[in-house]
């Protein structure tokens, strides 16, 4: 696997991560194996103070079943406006 990593200059948090398999990789031994070519991202933002939260998730991934069978994923996923969960009110009456 080779990495990278992006680091925000003014809060030194990390804001994105990829990894790629340069070499086939095995799962649970023979069990499954990624092969060459499979790519994860995974990118942050801040959503308030101190808080960062995903932004995207990217996984292109090449991969083989028990030696068998081909298994192929691309996906792409998003995440935006987060917001707090309201607090309760404390009142427990029905």
């Amino acid at each position: 696997m080779r990495g990278e990593f992006w680091i925000d200059a003014d809060s030194f948090h990390w804001a994105k991560a990829t990894a790629w398999a340069v070499r086939a990789v095995s799962i649970a031994g023979p069990l499954a194996r990624v092969e060459p070519g499979t790519e994860f991202s995974v990118e942050q933002m801040p959503v308030e103070q101190g808080v960062w939260l995903p932004r995207r998730y990217r996984i292109r991934s090449h991969s083989r079943i028990l030696g068998l069978f081909s298994h192929h994923i691309n996906e792409d996923h998003t995440y935006s406006n987060y917001h707090r969960a309201q607090e309760p009110d404390g009142d427990s009456s029905p």
